[in-house]
């Protein structure tokens, strides 16, 4: 592969996160949340492995988010007008997302919460 097709498929690639990230809404909302999870995961100091964890799935979630942003534009291509099989891959992408997120959160909640309740401990028992 030369440096120019390199060069080109990377900037393709620059094109559609600059696209999902102005005109998706989820998408800057995951942005958001995946960026305030490792920032949480470095403040309180989880392990390696924990944090891999967490950036992994966040990782997940805006791919997956990336995935459902195309199939709706291809289904809008393909079908300009709504059919009730296009609204169900849309659905069902979007179902995809949710159950990425909610896994997400409950894996962040596991790692968190301890450290959490810990700090809290330490503060409590510490203050004045």
């Amino acid at each position: 592969m030369s440096f120019k097709r390199l060069r080109s498929s990377f900037h393709a690639a620059f094109w559609g996160l600059r696209y999902c990230w102005r005109q998706e809404q989820n998408f800057r909302l995951q942005a958001g949340a995946a960026a305030a999870v490792l920032i949480l995961g470095s403040l309180l100091r989880v392990g390696r492995q924990d944090f891999l964890w967490l950036l992994a799935l966040s990782a997940l979630v805006l791919i997956l988010e990336l995935a459902n942003t195309a199939v709706e534009k291809l289904i809008d291509v393909v079908k300009p007008r709504l059919t009730v099989q296009a609204g169900i891959v849309k659905d069902v992408m979007a179902g995809a997302v949710l159950v990425a997120a909610v896994g997400s959160a409950l894996v962040a909640a596991i790692i968190f919460l301890p450290r959490v309740v810990e700090l809290a401990g330490e503060w409590w028992y510490t203050r004045p």
